[in-house]
């Protein structure tokens, strides 16, 4: 593939993209959580020094300078125009190998079950020079999202899945995850954040089994063996403590609480929240509510 320069951005410019939030539902088959630009000139997160997972894809794209990406095998140093997708559970560290650089990162989950979710499901990163089709994706998210305007984070989110769309679909340097043994505690940890991070959802065991790549009869036996409690049982435990902590702390009508935790109706919140709990809400709100 033939290197495409990218054009240069100011820090001051860039620095106007961490202004752009994303709502939880950007469509396309992914969920974006965060858009940044950083590196010199830029106030941003702290870059972690140690090495580290998430239960979420990290693409960092560098538009100048260079970086290195320490990997659990090797480290990789990526120059301006380049790029790398690193999976869930890829342990990796971030650091700069210029003291002048500057990056642009996006954090996301993908649908599972959905293509992506398919396509990178087996590999642990990808790597390699922007294309020019991504590289106008990145110059339209760099216009568009630093004007800050109120189509802002439509905008960047569809240009967003173009430039994962393209990579997915690309002639890239990968490696899959067939040298790395998940780990029962990987399971358990990837399982709890995504119902954690789906409270207005109500999961079932086969939406959390299928997240995490592994049988919900593989997922179920791990839960029962080290939380001591079902799958299900842990599902509604979440659930009930959700609902608990805005009865307590929030004067939210229970009929909004309902709607905010995923229940089809007030009478099945009410009926799941009495079961699991042994009061109403009502009766709960007027014991323990501030």
């Amino acid at each position: 593939m033939v290197k495409i320069d990218l054009i240069s951005y100011s820090p001051q410019v860039l620095s106007n993209l961490n202004k752009v939030s994303f709502s939880s539902e950007n469509g396309n088959d992914i969920n974006i959580f965060w858009l940044e630009a950083s590196g010199s000139g830029i106030k941003s997160r702290v870059i972690t020094p140690l090495m580290h997972r998430h239960s979420f894809f990290e693409l960092h794209i560098i538009l100048e300078g260079s970086v290195k990406c320490a990997l659990a095998d090797k480290t990789i140093v990526l120059d301006k125009g380049e790029f790398i997708l690193l999976s869930p559970n890829t342990m990796h560290r971030i650091e700069s190998a210029e003291e002048e650089f500057l990056r642009l990162s996006v954090t996301f989950q993908v649908k599972a079950g959905s293509y992506l979710d398919q396509m990178f499901s087996s590999k642990s990163y990808i790597s390699g020079d922007m294309s020019e089709d991504t590289i106008k994706a990145v110059d339209f998210i760099v216009e568009n999202g630093t004007s800050a305007g109120p189509y802002a984070e439509k905008l960047c989110a569809n240009r967003i899945f173009e430039i994962v769309y393209l990579i997915c679909k690309g002639n890239y340097t990968s490696s899959s995850f067939t040298n790395r043994q998940h780990t029962v505690n990987d399971y358990l940890e990837k399982a709890k954040k995504y119902i954690l991070d789906n409270s207005h959802l109500f999961l079932n065991c086969e939406e959390v089994a299928a997240y995490c790549h592994i049988s919900a009869k593989q997922l179920k036996r791990i839960f029962e063996k080290h939380e001591r409690m079902s799958l299900h049982k842990y599902l509604h435990s979440c659930k009930l403590k959700d609902a608990q902590y805005l009865i307590e702390n929030t004067n939210l009508s229970f009929s909004k609480i309902s709607v905010m935790l995923g229940f089809n109706s007030d009478k099945y919140f009410n009926a799941f929240f009495k079961n699991n709990s042994g009061m109403s809400p009502g009766q709960y709100r007027k014991n323990f509510g501030k």
